[in-house]
């Protein structure tokens, strides 16, 4: 009895060790970690993370990656991989082990072999100290290598995996100008580098997803022209990382004099990724329905895609129209693409402008369009604008923004002040709106000839001239309407009288009335 009791409590506490090296969330330099199916990981102090070695769902491949998973969401979803451009083919996964090696690096190598390249490293200088190194998952999802730094004097952050992403932003990573870069997964079920990039766009103030080298969405600049792509502020407040810098609450950030350490207990289950297909997701974790839940999405329709339709081409999502069209007078550049779905080479003008052919402004209701050329330009009226563009030939079109608050400067209040905007190229990444969604109003330039069932925006003499003929005719119509219903009224009343003289003609009863006094002397 007594041997039983011992060897169940000898059981117990072999099972309880087990259970607490395999929950454990730090490894020390010369621990490894070995690709057993799932029985040797990290996991979070919190329980939020895991890491240890895994298979991409649907793979048939079976190969074999070192990734991050959300611990204990069903089903696994994958936030961070280390060797996603050199994957493990499953029959040598025996000797794959995970760890920091004596150089001080964080490495994903083959232990069977002391000359092969790791699958992956930090690559980390080698003139750092190399002892005394320890890597920790934390509950935000971060791999921290900390080491002591020979330059700094003390134990610092050497490396980390935010600062290393994959194809998913977490809460508490920093994108940041040139440095930050979520690039997708080649398909759903291979984490290798995929074709789209998120980042932000290089010297400019918004997100961009990148094909490869060309541009494939946009967001809207904060402050700058009319866009339908502007981010949402949520969104930009936890990418920027709750930076509180001048105007982080409306613009991109990259302040990072102060900051502002979010609040994890309300975006801890948020995550923003790149997908394979080219969109970028914000993403929900419902802890009732057990789903991820998508917040906001880009691009978000076929009209989001940067330029679709090329240059002078307009897009629409109306499903009963094509998606892309040309300005009225132009023509596809690449007719036999065009009519194939591809429009990336945008349309060509049947005249050109400032060529002697007379020109006016086609009017546009549009909620998307590229940035204009000019700085907005302090005008009176519309008319001061619409002449601005008319009198320069390089301009292809005009917007006219009328305000009507005044602006607080030095102590008092200056006069609402309109502002032109104009555009000296093509006009690019056009959308089309409708009168229910709004939009705003883009005259763009055209030829009078080239115009076909469009309503174009006249200039003033041409507005009068149209007018006039227009009045005379209402006027003469509605003279007709009244002659008409009089004389028909006239007729009514007229057949009535008949009716009560027996039916006899107008020219009996005249004929009557005249020899009425001779009638009556004849009686008597």
């Amino acid at each position: 009895m007594a041997v039983y009791e011992s060897l169940k409590m000898l059981f117990f506490y072999i099972t309880f060790l087990w259970c607490f090296c395999s929950a454990r969330d730090t490894i020390r330099q010369g621990d490894l970690i070995r690709d057993d199916r799932g029985r040797q990981t990290l996991v979070s102090a919190g329980g939020m993370f895991e890491l240890g070695f895994f298979t991409p769902r649907g793979s048939t491949d079976g190969k074999r990656y070192v990734g991050i998973w959300y611990h204990k969401l069903s089903p696994q979803t994958v936030v961070w991989v280390a060797n996603r451009k050199d994957p493990v083919v499953n029959s040598r996964s025996r000797g794959i082990v995970f760890g920091i090696t004596e150089d001080g690096n964080l490495k994903m190598f083959d232990s069977t072999s002391g000359t092969a390249e790791p699958y992956w490293s930090s690559g980390l200088a080698s003139t750092l100290s190399a002892s005394n190194r320890t890597v920790t998952l934390l509950d935000s999802g971060n791999l921290v290598l900390t080491g002591y730094n020979d330059e700094l004097g003390k134990i610092t952050r050497l490396w980390e995996s935010f600062e290393d992403p994959t194809d998913t932003f977490l809460p508490g990573m920093k994108m940041e100008y040139e440095k930050f870069t979520l690039t997708s997964w080649k398909d759903q079920a291979d984490p290798g580098l995929g074709d789209f990039r998120f980042k932000i766009a290089e010297g400019m103030n918004q997100f961009v997803i990148m094909n490869k080298s060309l541009t494939y969405w946009k967001s809207g600049e904060p402050d700058k022209f009319f866009s339908s792509n502007k981010m949402p502020r949520v969104i930009v407040n936890v990418l920027s990382n709750f930076s509180n810098g001048p105007k982080c609450m409306n613009t991109i950030c990259a302040d990072s004099s102060k900051k502002v350490i979010p609040p994890l207990s309300d975006y801890s289950y948020t995550r923003l990724v790149i997908n394979y297909t080219g969109q970028v997701v914000y993403k929900n974790w419902d802890k009732v329905l057990s789903v991820w839940t998508t917040g906001w999405s880009e691009p978000s329709d076929r009209c989001s895609v940067f330029n679709v339709c090329g240059s002078l081409g307009i897009c629409s999502n109306d499903k009963k129209r094509l998606a892309c069209t040309c300005l009225p007078g132009l023509k596809p550049s690449l007719p036999d693409k065009w009519n194939f779905g591809d429009y990336s080479d945008g349309c060509t003008r049947g005249t050109k402008l400032c060529s002697g052919e007379n020109e006016t402004f086609l009017s546009l209701k549009i909620v998307n369009v590229g940035n204009p050329d000019s700085t907005g330009l302090p005008v009176n009226n519309e008319t001061e604008c619409r002449k601005e563009c008319f009198d320069n030939c390089r301009c292809q079109a005009y917007s006219f923004q009328a305000s009507d608050q005044k602006i607080w400067q030095r102590g008092n209040y200056s006069p609402p002040t309109d502002v032109c905007w104009t555009w000296f190229e093509n006009l690019i990444d056009l959308q089309e709106g409708n009168t229910i969604g709004g939009g705003h109003n883009l005259f763009a330039r055209v030829a009078l000839s080239d115009l076909k069932g469009r309503n174009p925006q006249p200039s003033k003499g041409e507005l009068l001239r149209a007018r006039m003929p227009l009045f005379w005719i209402v006027l003469a119509t509605v003279i007709s309407i009244i002659v008409l219903s009089c004389a028909t009224i006239s007729y009514a009343i007229w057949r009535r009288k008949m009716a009560k003289r027996g039916g006899k003609g107008l020219i009996w009863y005249i004929l009557h009335e005249k020899m009425r006094p001779f009638n009556r002397n004849y009686c008597m």
